[in-house]
Formats: C-alpha cells, structure tokens, sequence
C-alpha cells in the first residue's frame, strides 16, 4: 500500500495483530506448541513491540 493511502485505521489494525500474535506466542509457549499465526511468514516467532 502506498503510504499516501495508508490511514489511522491501516497502523490501528497493524498494532491490534502485533497484540494478538504476541498473546498466541505466549500462550503457545506455555501449552508446549506451535502459534497459529495465520499470515506470518518468519521462520522464528517472537513477542514484539512497538519499538522492534
């Protein structure tokens, strides 16, 4: 997307998944499987924020 059309409701969104894959990680952590991050295409998965 190009940033001129990217909106407030765009990066809302983002930071909404970064929340919930964040919460999948750990959950998945602590069950001893694999996270369920419909999308994600990195070979590792790890909890980030907003300054990663």
């Amino acid at each position: 997307m190009a940033q001129d059309r990217l909106r407030a409701t765009h990066v809302d969104a983002l930071f909404n998944l970064i929340e919930e894959w964040n919460a999948e990680i750990v959950a998945a952590k602590k069950e001893g499987r694999a996270p369920e991050l419909p999308g994600d295409v990195r070979e590792r998965h790890k909890v980030v924020g907003l300054h990663t």
